[in-house]
Formats: C-alpha cells, structure tokens, sequence
C-alpha cells in the first residue's frame, strides 16, 4: 500500500524498513529472554547473528531457484544482465532451514548446546517474521486472492492495480504473533521441544494461509505450492521424533 515513505526527504523501502524492524525486536527480545534464563548473552548474539546471516543468504537463492529456471539464470549471467532482469526477493522457508544450520554452527565453533538456547530465542522467530509480512502488504508483494472486503492496491507495485485481494500478509503477521505468544507459553511451563512446537504450529498456518494467495509465481506441483510441500515434509520430519520419544 506504501511501497517507499520519506524521511527528512531520504526515500526508504518500507519492505526492507519493516526487515530491520523486525531484526532488531527480534533480537532485543531474545537477549531479554536469555537473560533471563540464565544463559550466556555472547553465544546468543553470536548464533543470533550467524543465523541471521545463513538465514538470509539461504532466503535470497532460494528465491532465486524458485522463481527462475537455471537456464534463465545462466542466460541472465552470459549476457551480463543479472543485476537488470533478476527480481530479488526472499522465500521464508528457505532462511528458515539455512538459518538453522548457522544457528547450529555457532554452536559447534563455540561449542555449546544449540537446543539449551532455543526455548529462549525460538519465539523471536515468528516475531520478526510478523514484522516482515507487514512489510510485504505494505510493499505489495506475496498478496492475496480476489474477495470483496479486501484492499485495492495502486498501481505501480506487484500487486494487481484497482482489484479488491484479501490481506494475507496481514493475517499471517497476526497468526504469527499469536504462535510468539504460544511458544513463549509453552517454555514458561517447561516445554523443551520449541523448535518442534514451532514447527507444529506454524508449517499448519502457511499450508492453510497459501491457499488464500493470489501470487502464483512461487511454483506449482500437483496444486501445491512450494511452501505448502515444504510445511508438509517440515511437519512430518519433526513429527517423527516426536513419535518415537513417546514410543521410547
């Protein structure tokens, strides 16, 4: 709705302002809650920053092998014209998984426990997550599907101009508040398994939310999205252990 604001007459992209927003409560608030437990602030920033970094490189290719064919990519670089005809953007699931593999390295270079710091910053997760999907509605991008209480986008953005589309971005930034809130619950009263309890809560959500976007560029098969693939291989894989320890 506001792709670019203005402040004391420097443009901004309101995309990438709500990104920064968002990393810096996230990571506010994960210090506050490891802090709280008693843990070491330095090997939390320090896996807070290697996740973010692998997080959000992992994002950017991601998007990039999702959104074009390896040889519109080739083509793009033997002309020279990558940095004209390539369209950045970021896919979630794609930092989530390389944000958790820098997460994890932190932890194997300074040799702690990853898993004895997750219940602590796990829920700043789905909050700069919440932050980043205001950003899309504000940017235009990742909306909705036709309906007639939705809002009208102008033209000029990704959105299609002057058609009523639902604001998912907005439902999802809400949702994801909502599983903050559930996660930070859920450690209060002894829960250990926060990444499976994320997982749980949130790969539902966007499976259910992806049916509600009318952006049809993130790829399909058999009628699911890639995400939609993604929060089902994501919900199984975690449930499995999940399964077993109750066996056990």
């Amino acid at each position: 709705m506001k792709p670019v604001f203005t402040f004391f007459g420097i443009s901004f992209a309101s995309y990438g302002v709500m990104c920064a927003l968002g990393v810096l409560c996230a990571l506010v608030f994960s210090l506050i809650r490891v802090k709280r437990m008693h843990l070491r602030m330095e090997y939390a920033f320090v896996m807070f920053v290697f996740a973010l970094a692998l997080g959000l490189a992992g994002a950017f290719f991601t998007h990039m092998i999702v959104s074009y064919s390896l040889k519109d990519i080739i083509s793009m670089l033997r002309r020279g014209a990558i940095f004209q005809e390539y369209s950045p953007g970021f896919v979630f699931y794609g930092g989530f998984v390389f944000g958790l593999s820098g997460a994890y390295l932190a932890s194997r270079l300074l040799n702690f426990r990853m898993t004895d710091y997750a219940p602590a910053m796990l829920p700043s997760l789905p909050l700069a997550h919440a932050f980043g999907r205001v950003g899309c509605f504000l940017a235009g991008c990742c909306y909705g599907i036709r309906c007639k209480f939705g809002f009208v986008y102008p033209p000029g953005g990704s959105a299609p101009s002057y058609i009523s589309l639902f604001p998912v971005q907005l439902s999802e930034s809400a949702l994801l508040l909502v599983i903050c809130f559930l996660l930070c619950l859920y450690v209060k009263k002894g829960g250990k398994r926060a990444l499976s309890m994320y997982v749980f809560l949130y790969a539902p959500v966007r499976f259910l939310l992806e049916f509600l976007r009318g952006d049809m560029h993130r790829g399909i098969f058999l009628s699911l999205s890639t995400a939609q693939w993604t929060s089902l291989i994501l919900f199984i894989l975690f449930l499995i252990p999940v399964k077993t320890l109750r066996r056990g």
